[in-house]
């Protein structure tokens, strides 16, 4: 049997599971952007001016919800 985890080895192993987590959560983004280009490049203007208001307001809406996340540089 091995020594019980202490809390330094507790935190290192939460560490590690985050950096997985998130290193796993960038591959995904970079793949759903480029899924994302593909869509807009075959969208007709006048959708993609509705695409471009609609996450404006979505983005806002987020922004409003949360202005510790979204707050801008002075």
């Amino acid at each position: 049997m091995g020594k019980p985890m202490d809390m330094s080895d507790a935190l290192l192993a939460a560490a590690v599971s985050v950096y997985r987590d998130l290193e796993a959560l960038s591959h995904r983004q970079h793949r759903l952007r480029e899924l994302l280009s593909q869509l807009l490049s075959a969208l007709p203007d006048y959708l993609l001016s509705r695409y471009l208001q609609e996450t404006q307001e979505l983005s806002q809406a987020e922004a409003d919800a949360c202005p510790a996340c979204h707050r801008t540089a002075l």
